[in-house]
């Protein structure tokens, strides 16, 4: 039995870049193989309204970013905090349904191939294919994480460290690292193998 509600998210900011074709072919996957799940595309106006709607105490550090990316990974756990669901980007497609493999699992994330370890990292599970309950504590403690005070005033030279140490990948795995040290139990699963 599936405990997240059978919505998939997808969101592509139309403020900079048209949507591509092949990501419209990608998408067309998923809502074939999950015919009877609701889908939910989210535009940069819709984020934003979304965002000023809910959670409104977020919206200077949301705007105070250095990169759009960084608001686009903060606005998937937003989403999935309050209505629960798939969150799978746009350049992503399905092969098969993932029914069996989230049966039962009220939050997952998408494991890495083991080529994308680091140093500091023995494994790295990411934000571009995640599924969750509404309000699930993992989901809550990311959010607390990610739109702290002072996250937009880490900054090194390079972008792609930046968004992956606040808002992305490694940021999530510190997170996690830090429940299973703690041996809390949020039944939070990095349960897909891609």
């Amino acid at each position: 039995m599936t405990l997240v509600p059978k919505i998939i998210h997808q969101i592509w900011s139309d403020t900079e870049n048209p949507m591509p074709k092949l990501c419209e072919t990608l998408s067309d996957t998923w809502k074939q193989d999950y015919p009877g799940w609701k889908y939910e595309f989210w535009n940069n106006a819709r984020m934003n309204n979304f965002i000023l709607q809910y959670y409104p105490q977020y919206w200077d550090i949301y705007q105070r970013f250095a990169y759009n990316v960084q608001r686009w990974d903060v606005v998937r756990y937003l989403i999935l905090y309050k209505m629960g669901g798939m969150y799978v980007d746009f350049d992503y497609e399905s092969v098969k349904p993932l029914d069996k493999i989230i049966a039962g699992k009220s939050c997952c994330f998408a494991l890495e191939p083991e080529s994308h370890k680091t140093e500091k990292l023995d494994y790295i599970f990411n934000n571009v294919l995640m599924l969750s309950t509404p309000g699930h504590p993992f989901m809550a403690k990311i959010i607390s994480s990610v739109l702290s005070p002072n996250i937009t005033t880490i900054k090194t030279d390079d972008k792609k460290t930046d968004v992956l140490s606040t808002t992305g990948p490694w940021a999530l795995v510190k997170l996690y690292e830090a429940l299973e040290k703690r041996h809390l139990s949020y039944s939070c699963k990095v349960c897909i193998s891609l």
